[in-house]
C-alpha cells in the first residue's frame, strides 16, 4: 500500500471510530432516538467499507453499491474476512 492510500485509510478509519463513539455516547443516553444511534451505524459501517475499498485500490463514491465494483463479491468478502480479522 502506498503513502497517499495508507493516509486515506488513515483518514477513514479515523472518520469512522469518530461515528463509532457517537454510536457509545447516544446509545448510552436513554432519551436518544434509537433511529440516531442507527444512522451512526449505518455511518461506522459505511466508512469501514470505504476502508475496505480504499485499501484495495478501488475508487468510490457516494453512491457507490458493492454489486457494481465487485460483481461476485469474490474480493470484497475476502478483503472483509481479512479486514474483519485485522481489526476485530
Amino acid at each position: 500500500m502506498n503513502d497517499d492510500i495508507g493516509e486515506l485509510v488513515r483518514q477513514w478509519k479515523e472518520k469512522a471510530l469518530s461515528d463509532w463513539t457517537a454510536v457509545e455516547i447516544l446509545s448510552s443516553n436513554k432519551n436518544c432516538p434509537p433511529e440516531v444511534v442507527c444512522f451512526h451505524c449505518q455511518q461506522f459501517v459505511e466508512k469501514l467499507l470505504k476502508v475496505l475499498l480504499t485499501r484495495h485500490n478501488i475508487s468510490s463514491s457516494k453512491d457507490t453499491r458493492l454489486a457494481t465494483v465487485d460483481p461476485a463479491g469474490k474480493n470484497i468478502c475476502s478483503g472483509l474476512c481479512s479486514f474483519v480479522r485485522i481489526v476485530g
